[in-house]
């Protein structure tokens, strides 16, 4: 009986209990921030005698309840973090080092801790709560002062505490014992001994022996259901919209918004009972724990910053919803990291041959439905600046591009410039330009779409084929194959102008050519079409969007060094090829561009993040801006105005103030960093709010999910209330009959109706992809395969939409929905890294 779960958990609930007694009615205060107390014994009896779960779970309880129950000032949530921070310290020495203590490392521990935690961390907490940092002072002269000022009590309740601390440890734990009396098996260590030693010698035991016949059959449901109902409420709880102190009670926002969404939960419940019968005999260690744990904290952070409110939520009981929140994504995450990893693990065998001729052919053939509703094919706001660029080249004129006459070069009447990628710019409006000559413009747009089309069925099937070649199961394989052809999003995007589409299909052809040359680098070096096609993909994502060659290339670095370390032929030719298409690329940029006189676009179009951050400070603090701050902000956009102007996702509304502004940026620049400094806070969440989109799995009918801008061909809206015409006269002449204008009404509303739907819309949001990607990545890291950085470049793609100058508009993210596919399924049957994949 000593050694049950029972008692393990009724021995932590009185070390927390203990804890609060002696920390909160037992201590000595001394001063307003100073007190000497015994709490650090529980928590050290916790940490010896259930390692860092044990120590940290003492003391993150005895801490939240005490302040609930019994509070001593306002409540702060760093302290919490601290306490918890020394109960890891405390478990990971006392514990998983407990035959190597002696006095002399126990005064080490606590000295770590007193530096570290004690002077350094509650000190500035203390700063930070009581106002000694810009909370009051508002003047960074002064932190240095006040900061200081408080570290000589710390340092001697520090100095006085070490002594007792580390004598009276040393007699409980080294001469008395105490941690062998009270539990001298050591229940979590003792249980990972066991399960290494079993796994090691293929020992299994039956059901039976691992427990009754009674607890089998109640700890399952109950998992599931707990696990049913915490991830039910994650699904539904909406972080960024939580109550303010000034707003609603708490009680009437999960009443009139919460529960009422629980219907959710019948479909939840049951998906979490099925995972959870499918790995609740699987043991892998901490991998799905931390995948989870890493997974959760993306969500919860998705949706505390993707509302229009932007404050973090500081109140105990909204702090505990958060806290429930994450909680139910991390039981739910961990359950489908391991799910998913059982799946793959059934992956990796021998498939049979596949044609991807007829796969493309099938998938094109599913597609030709949406090209008769979009006839002629989807042309965007972006396409028909890139297109007035061209004819406005082509016949020097008026023209009515927001962008296009921004760059004249010394009367030399070109207007092409960099705002659009200059190679989808003269693709698009050449063959537009092509079809005009031939009389009809809507054969331009038609002939490039439908071109673009049979590219990304071509590309989707080619990494199907080499996903069948490293042996990927038929019912797999013929998912995958319908789920290219169904999914809506996939002939939406093929059959529009967007530079996002023609840049998804390279880069997905690069990571297939990458992900070739890692699985089999002999077969495919001999062949030197292979390797010249692959470089032009990789030249082609580069021209496409100049980031996407900086992903690309510590991929091909890996690649090429797994060919020159098996010493394949054609290793020489692969490497040249490689870095022709890298220079190739870097030299078109910077240098053959400019040459030849193209142009630079609006400034301020790099300045996305920049513009979103000075918008947030102005409305957040518009009394510490000072006079030589507004005035260059009014003579940027010509206005002080731009709190109305602001969104928390998109930056465009205050972005098109300042697309006439032409002097240098060099003042702006400079108060952009002073306001930074003031408030840096400011500057971290209005890059998070801006790249919260991307990591979001929350459904919403605010959510458009979809770039359907079929049917908006008249006109548009550019968000400031006014309407532009979406055509030049005499120049872009694109029609569409009255026919398609409904069709296209009739579209829109069943996909956006399908995108809402609660699960299946899930997968229209690029969140999950990029959380499954890290699944992903733990796994084959678990598994110690071949090409990890495919599904890390794709996570590095997501990443860096967080932080690059660009709003949250989800066809950014449709290169990670596109390449996803290839990327989940051939990484589970990458080869492990001491091997190399036959024929």
């Amino acid at each position: 009986m000593r050694n049950t779960r029972l008692l393990r958990i009724v021995r932590l609930a009185a070390l927390t209990a203990l804890q609060i007694v002696l920390s909160r009615f037992l201590s000595v205060p001394v001063g307003g921030t100073l007190k000497f107390s015994f709490g650090f014994v529980p928590v050290i009896l916790a940490g010896a005698l259930d390692g860092m779960p044990g120590a940290c779970l003492v003391a993150l309880i005895s801490d939240l309840l005490g302040a609930l129950l019994f509070p001593q000032g306002p409540f702060f949530i760093g302290y919490t973090a601290t306490a918890v921070l020394s109960g890891a310290l405390y478990g990971l020495f006392f514990y998983y080092i407990r035959n190597r203590r002696s006095l002399w490392l126990t005064a080490l521990v606590f000295a770590v801790n007193a530096i570290a935690v004690t002077m350094a961390l509650n000190t500035f907490c203390i700063a930070f709560q009581y106002g000694y940092l810009l909370t009051e002072t508002r003047d960074l002269a002064n932190i240095p002062v006040k900061f200081w000022a408080l570290l000589p009590k710390r340092a001697l309740e520090a100095a006085v505490m070490l002594p007792v601390q580390t004598a009276l440890t040393h007699l409980l734990l080294n001469v008395m014992r105490l941690d062998e009396k009270l539990g001298p098996l050591h229940p979590f260590r003792a249980g990972r001994i066991r399960k290494k030693t079993m796994s090691r010698y293929n020992v299994h035991t039956s059901s039976a022996s691992r427990s009754s016949g009674f607890s089998a059959k109640v700890r399952l449901p109950l998992c599931a259901a707990s696990a049913a109902f915490l991830a039910a409420f994650a699904l539904c709880v909406n972080l960024g919209r939580l109550p303010s102190g000034s707003g609603m009670a708490l009680s009437r926002y999960l009443a009139d918004y919460v529960f009422p969404d629980m219907t959710l939960a019948a479909a939840v419940w049951a998906l979490s009972f099925l995972l959870m019968r499918k790995v609740q005999n699987m043991h892998e260690g901490r991998l799905p724990v931390l995948c989870a744990l890493c997974m959760a904290f993306a969500t919860v952070s998705a949706g505390l910053f993707s509302g229009l409110d932007l404050s973090f939520p500081t109140d105990i009981k909204r702090l505990s919803v958060v806290g429930l929140v994450f909680i139910g994504w991390s039981v739910f995450y961990r359950a489908l990291c391991l799910f998913t990893f059982r799946l793959m693990d059934s992956l990796y065998l021998p498939g049979k041959g596949f044609t991807h001729g007829k796969a493309a052919l099938l998938i094109l053939l599913c597609w030709l439905p949406y090209l008769f509703v979009l006839f002629p094919g989807t042309v965007n706001p972006d396409a028909y600046d890139a297109l007035d660029q061209v004819m406005g080249t082509l016949y020097p004129g008026e023209v009515a591009s927001r962008t296009a006459a921004a760059s004249m070069f010394g009367g030399s009447g070109t207007l092409i410039n960099d705002t659009q990628p200059v190679l989808h710019t003269l693709l698009l409006g050449g063959i537009y330009a092509l079809g005009r000559k031939l009389g009809s413009p809507n054969a331009g747009i038609f002939a490039f779409v439908l071109a673009q089309a049979a590219l990304q069925a071509l590309c989707a099937s080619r990494g199907l084929e080499l996903m069948s070649r490293m042996g990927l199961r038929k019912t797999a394989l013929t998912s995958v194959t319908w789920f290219y052809a169904l999914f809506p999003l996939f002939p939406l995007y093929a059959f529009a102008t967007l530079k996002d589409t023609a840049l998804s299909i390279a880069f997905l052809a690069s990571l297939i050519f990458l992900a070739e040359m890692c699985a089999f680098p002999e077969d495919t070096l001999k062949k030197p079409f292979r390797l010249l096609g692959g470089a032009l993909c990789i030249l082609s994502a580069g021209l496409f969007r100049s980031f996407s060659l900086w992903l690309l290339l510590p991929f091909t670095v890996y690649a090429l060094w797994r060919a020159g370390k098996k010493k394949c032929p054609g290793f020489t030719r692969a490497l040249v090829l490689s870095a022709a298409a890298f220079l190739a690329c870097a030299s078109m940029l910077y240098a053959v561009y400019p040459a030849l006189g193209v142009g630079k676009g609006p400034g301020i179009e790099n300045r996305s993040l920049m513009v979103q951050q000075t918008a947030l400070y102005v409305k957040e603090h518009p009394n510490e801006v000072t006079q030589e701050e507004w005035a260059v902000i009014e003579r940027v956009f010509g206005t002080r105005d731009l709190e109305a102007r602001h969104h928390p996702q998109s930056a465009d509304g205050v972005k098109y103030l300042a697309l006439e502004f032409r002097d240098s940026w060099a003042d702006y620049t400079r108060i952009w960093m002073k306001m930074g400094l003031k408030h840096p806070g400011v500057y971290v969440r209005a890059a998070l709010a801006m790249g919260s989109w991307y990591w979001d799995t929350r459904i919403s009918g605010a959510d458009n999910a979809l770039v359907l801008y079929a049917g908006d061909y008249g006109r548009f809206d550019n968000g400031l209330n006014n309407e532009y015409i979406r055509m030049t006269p005499g120049y872009v002449q694109i029609r569409m009959s009255s026919f398609n204008l409904r069709a296209c009404a009739y579209l829109r509303s069943a996909l956006l109706a399908l995108s809402r739907l609660p699960l299946f819309g899930l997968i229209f949001k690029s969140g999950p992809y990029l959380l499954s990607l890290i699944a992903v990545w733990g796994w084959m890291k678990a598994r110690k395969k071949a090409g990890r950085l495919l599904p890390l470049t794709l996570i590095l793609y997501g990443l860096g939409l967080m932080l690059s100058p660009v709003s949250g508009f989800s066809r950014y993210a449709y290169p990670i929905m596109l390449a996803f596919p290839f990327a989940a399924c051939a990484g589970a049957l990458m080869p492990p890294r001491n091997e190399v994949q036959g024929h």
